[in-house]
């Protein structure tokens, strides 16, 4: 008698830089041989991070952990500086002066108005995936306009200051739009 081993269980996973998540979740599907598949999260194509990946009957779980867990976020940033796409990939719209941009006065900034429920630009292509692009989302950006989510910020601290870059850690409860940003 043949035995079916049956697989199910939540665990992280390293997502590498470059790597879309529909990928790294399609290559772990197929060398598993399993139906299903779930993350708690996307993260951006140009970012790098531990997702939590559920196995089998397990969404309910991966849902419980993408909603209302704490997270901790690497952002990385240049001073005075915007791109078309909000992230690193983008053209540079904007390039200003930040000599007047102390590393005090951005820790005092951070904790005055970015902490609490803030609603963020997403950057206008993360998220899509090339085979079942969301039309709303592709007639958004093709006219320029932006899309939006909510995202609760708990915390943030700056790391490193050596202008013009910066990193910063931000943590967030549930879902957040940050990358590499």
């Amino acid at each position: 008698m043949s035995t079916i081993r049956i697989l199910s269980g939540v665990f992280p996973i390293y997502k590498p830089a470059g790597h879309r998540v529909s990928c790294v979740l399609d290559k772990l599907q197929k060398r598993l041989a399993v139906e299903k598949v779930f993350h708690s999260g996307s993260l951006n194509q140009y970012a790098e991070g531990i997702m939590v990946i559920g196995i089998g009957h397990t969404q309910s779980i991966v849902k419980d952990f993408e909603q209302n867990k704490k997270r901790m976020y690497l952002i990385r940033g240049l001073l005075g500086t915007s791109s078309t796409t909000f992230d690193a990939v983008g053209d540079y719209t904007h390039n200003v002066p930040y000599y007047t941009i102390t590393e005090q006065l951005m820790r005092e900034a951070l904790k005055e108005t970015f902490i609490g429920n803030k609603t963020l630009p997403i950057p206008p292509f993360q998220g899509f995936r090339i085979l079942q692009p969301d039309p709303e989302s592709c007639s958004m950006v093709l006219s320029g306009q932006h899309r939006t989510a909510e995202t609760d910020i708990l915390d943030a601290d700056v790391i490193e200051f050596d202008p013009p870059s910066f990193q910063l850690h931000v943590y967030t409860k549930g879902r957040c739009v940050f990358g590499d940003y």
